[in-house]
């Protein structure tokens, strides 16, 4: 009997989307609850909402980007020259596991426990005491993480660094993301963020004229291919692959969603949360020097991404490096609300939570999570 359920389980899983609305509902009940908690049950909660995506996301069998390259690295690092990946504590993260337990799915579990501790450190350096909602976003925005999101783990605990202005612990964590994730080093001049308040006319003038220099970098890097070459002597031929790579701007269907209309509810989506952080800014955080880092980070990182995303689609993604702290700057304006206030608009922003989450599942990429795969079927 155990055994006919258990196979009805797990058809049920590969055939049905459901579970991913289920474990979203629970963690949308877990920030209601939340919200009217002591501090003693509110950590409770947030234990009980990491633990759910842990599972959920370390469980996994086959779903997520780059399934395959990834198990092969995890499987065959003996064979691999630490130097092919120039990122050695990914590589080092990979021997380790496989040497202690052999099993893919205790490093999946390790990357989800990492993720999670980061993203409540980073709550708690930023002043959110109710995190439960960053925890229900850090499953919404990405559904299954990979190394990029291991090495950004890092770069959340970069944060508090920037605003206390200590360099050493700055570049410490930027060198640790870097050694799982390259590109990571592009993060360090960030430390320089103007930490002054920036005028919203300014704010503005700013995101609007990097829009416009977005379409003149594609048309700049449409042939940059022929001038990527000139590097070839200063770098290895591995790293030359992936400077190439990110200067072809990656899979071309990266690309196949980015039609004029797409582009411009992209830019306007900009504007309006711009807007939405200068007022609040203005009506809570004036004179507020975290608010005023995080705003200004944000304000890079956006300018980062509508300046590349149309013609270098993978070095768009820096840009998500300095934009982590946006929903940092919602929650700042949510937590200044009283008890029923602030459940209507938590209960708003988990409702933008999962249309991302809807429309991460039911994108171009939708066969990455359908069907869910749990390893104790495999």
């Amino acid at each position: 009997m155990g055994d006919y359920c258990t196979s009805i389980l797990g058809v049920y899983l590969k055939k049905n989307m459901l579970l991913y609305y289920f474990v979203f509902f629970i963690l949308f009940i877990c920030v209601v609850l939340s919200n009217n908690s002591d501090r003693k049950i509110r950590k409770h909660i947030e234990i009980f909402a990491s633990t759910l995506i842990i599972c959920f996301q370390g469980l996994r069998w086959e779903n997520g980007t780059d399934w395959p390259v990834y198990m092969q690295m995890f499987n065959d690092y003996a064979i691999l020259d630490i130097d092919y990946y120039h990122e050695p504590c990914w590589f080092l993260l990979n021997k380790l596991f496989n040497n202690l337990t052999g099993s893919y799915t205790s490093f999946l579990l390790f990357q989800s426990i990492f993720i999670q501790y980061c993203t409540i450190k980073f709550s708690d350096d930023m002043g959110i005491e109710n995190k439960t909602i960053m925890i229900m976003s850090s499953l919404t925005s990405c559904i299954f993480p990979v190394r990029a999101n291991l090495a950004m783990g890092f770069i959340m605990l970069s944060y508090k660094p920037i605003i206390d202005r200590r360099l050493l612990r700055f570049i410490l964590y930027v060198i640790l993301a870097t050694t799982i994730h390259w590109v990571s080093f592009v993060f360090l001049p960030f430390y320089f963020v103007i930490r002054k308040r920036i005028s919203a006319v300014k704010v503005m003038t700013i995101y609007f004229l990097f829009c416009i220099l977005g379409f003149a970098t594609s048309f700049v890097t449409s042939n940059i291919q022929s001038t990527v070459g000139v590097l070839g002597p200063l770098f290895s031929m591995q790293m030359m692959e992936k400077i190439e790579g990110y200067a072809e701007g990656g899979p071309a269907e990266y690309l196949q969603d980015w039609t004029p209309t797409y582009y411009a509810l992209a830019l306007l989506r900009g504007a309006i949360f711009l807007y939405l952080y200068l007022w609040i800014r203005k009506k809570f955080f004036d004179n507020s020097n975290i608010y005023n880092v995080l705003l200004n980070l944000y304000l890079i990182g956006l300018c980062i991404v509508r300046t590349f995303s149309q013609a270098i689609p993978y070095l768009a993604r820096v840009g998500n490096f300095a934009t982590l702290g946006g929903s940092i700057l919602i929650l700042m304006a949510i937590s200044k609300c009283n008890k029923q206030t602030r459940l209507f608009w938590l209960v708003v922003y988990s409702l933008y939570c999962f249309i991302s989450y809807y429309t991460i599942l039911h994108g171009q990429f939708r066969s990455l999570f359908i069907p869910y795969r749990l390893v104790l079927f495999q």
